[in-house]
């Protein structure tokens, strides 16, 4: 059976303004008119009662006015394809709980009564990954996602060279590939030797709509920083680089937040400064979607994060498409061409990584008619 209250709180506030606007309109032709009991018509107008949701405000944890925050961030997130989770809710709520000095226990329900008070709002579970493949290609998808960007970039007047795209690509340290080589008639197939070093190595890049590319943050797989992952960088030359490390090589959401402050924000700001909005473009990793300090501090600085759909980056993500599939070809030349420099019993180490990797994104970005800044 349907829930009548709220419709009961509008036809008291209907009769409440008719009897503002003509005082003189008798409480029982109110009570007949809006279809409300006489009683109930009569202690609303004489203050006698309130509105249940004033009368429960001071029952609750977040004021009304907090909460229309949340739910504008609730919006805000699904509407650039990063919705939030219950844990994202919560934290949220502690943040600003923490602001007012307020410490109080949230229950394991409280995200549930909240969504259940606020019908605009609705929890649902995320679609299985074998539909999301299956869809991902689905002209719906693809054009919502496109909508969601011209949107967005119309409203804020956001120019060519504020949207930005940022993506990770790996690489294998010592890996080449195979291919087609010269050799004596009547041989078998030879084999090309590697010098196998499976040291994974991730390089964050930023590419501009208008061509420009962010310097690249390489991280390294180890547990500190060591000179000699830098012995053969002549800092003098190739001073536009960042590095870090992590355990695996992999991103993570310190690490993205980091690249974000100190690469990505200050290198990418417009003229007129943070007043002038920009858009990022990026994919689902958990460094991003689930990194609510990242999210944040883009918001801060005017910066709208657009997520690309699940399983779609071979198709919308200009990066993939446009730059590293080159810088892959051309990373893969340099160490072919390191090999034969240094002869069969070369050793690659942490060091040679960045030479070859700046040797590579210059032909890529040649041949792609992109321009670093």
């Amino acid at each position: 059976m349907p829930n009548k209250k709220p419709d009961l709180e509008d036809r008291l506030q209907a009769a409440i303004a008719a009897k503002e606007e003509d005082p003189d309109t008798s409480i029982h032709f109110l009570a007949e008119s809006f279809g409300v009991s006489n009683t109930t018509c009569q202690n609303r107008l004489k203050g006698r009662t309130t509105p249940r949701k004033v009368a429960d405000e001071s029952q609750q944890l977040l004021s009304h006015l907090e909460e229309k925050v949340i739910i504008h961030r609730i919006e805000h997130y699904r509407d650039r394809g990063i919705p939030l989770r219950r844990r994202h809710v919560l934290q949220m709520v502690f943040k600003i709980l923490k602001a007012k000095g307020t410490v109080a226990d949230i229950g394991k329900g409280w995200v549930d009564w909240f969504v259940k008070r606020h019908p605009g709002i609705q929890s649902k579970v995320g679609k299985s990954i074998d539909k999301q493949r299956a869809l991902a290609t689905d002209a719906a998808i693809l054009r919502d996602h496109l909508e969601r960007f011209y949107v967005l970039r119309s409203r804020y007047h956001v120019l060519p060279e504020n949207v930005w795209n940022t993506d990770e690509k790996g690489f294998a340290m010592g890996l080449g590939a195979g291919g087609t080589v010269l050799c004596r008639t009547g041989r078998r197939n030879p084999k090309i030797m590697q010098e196998g070093k499976r040291d994974w190595v991730t390089v964050i890049e930023a590419v501009s709509g208008d061509g420009k590319v962010l310097a690249p943050l390489v991280i390294h797989s180890f547990t500190a920083h060591l000179m000699g992952h830098h012995s053969n960088i002549n800092y003098e030359i190739d001073n536009d680089a960042f590095f870090t490390y992590s355990k695996a090589g992999y991103t993570s959401s310190e690490i993205t937040l980091d690249w974000f402050d100190q690469i990505f924000e200050p290198r990418s700001r417009p003229a007129q400064g943070i007043t002038q909005h920009r858009i990022l473009v990026l994919d689902g990793h958990s460094s991003h979607v689930n990194n609510i300090a990242f999210i944040e501090h883009a918001i801060a600085n005017n910066v709208h994060l657009i997520c690309l759909p699940a399983h779609t980056t071979h198709i919308l993500q200009p990066l993939d498409i446009g730059l590293f599939s080159p810088l892959g070809q051309y990373y893969k030349q340099e160490l072919e061409d390191f090999q034969h420099n240094h002869g069969p019993f070369w050793k690659m180490r942490k060091g040679d990584f960045y030479p070859m990797l700046k040797m590579a994104r210059e032909k890529a970005m040649t041949s792609e008619n992109v321009v670093s800044a």
